[in-house]
């Protein structure tokens, strides 16, 4: 295999960027937990708070958009996921320092319930969706690295257009030419 088809300067630059845009909301989440600890108090909840505020947010969003409140469901959205966090906060305050329970026990408690209620409720509103249908403007092709990988072209490609990186592997140059 020619490693110079994949690894050219615009995956790099296309990798780079990615992994800066996707860094920064934990980067954002670890400087608040420095603060915290400063305080004494160890929030190992911190990945259950986020995926709780951000799918709480995006169903105040999601739900909001076809009525009354559609210019300002995203407002909404963020205000809402902004609560959602600070109610799952208020579990931990009340949890460790009122009850007196132990800061790690009750940081990955934060965690499995956080991620187990956005899981469910995530794929309410996703329930009708088609899984079959292909959601991407462009068919990947049908050639290269992603045939050989085990989840075929089209979890590469799903992968690669999340992350930012789809011209690699969809047959298109970095431009969309």
């Amino acid at each position: 295999m020619d490693w110079s088809l994949i690894l050219n300067w615009a995956f790099v630059v296309a990798l780079a960027t990615a992994a800066i845009r996707l860094a920064v909301p934990i980067l954002l989440a670890t400087l608040g937990e420095i603060i915290t600890e400063r305080s004494g108090v160890l929030n190992l909840g911190l990945e259950g708070v986020m995926v709780m505020g951000g799918v709480t947010g995006f169903m105040v969003a999601y739900y909001l958009q076809s009525g009354p409140l559609a210019g300002v469901s995203t407002w909404l959205g963020l205000g809402a996921g902004m609560v959602a966090g600070m109610l799952m906060g208020l579990i931990l305050a009340g949890l460790s320092v009122t009850l007196r329970a132990d800061q790690v026990i009750v940081g990955v408690t934060l965690v499995v319930f956080g991620q187990g209620i956005a899981n469910y409720a995530g794929r309410l509103p996703c329930a009708e969706l088609d899984p079959r249908a292909w959601p991407y403007p462009v068919q990947p092709r049908r050639d290269g690295l992603s045939d050989r990988l085990p989840g075929g072209t089209g979890l590469v490609f799903a992968l690669s257009h999340h992350l930012g990186i789809a011209h690699p592997f969809d047959g298109r140059e970095p431009g969309g030419r």
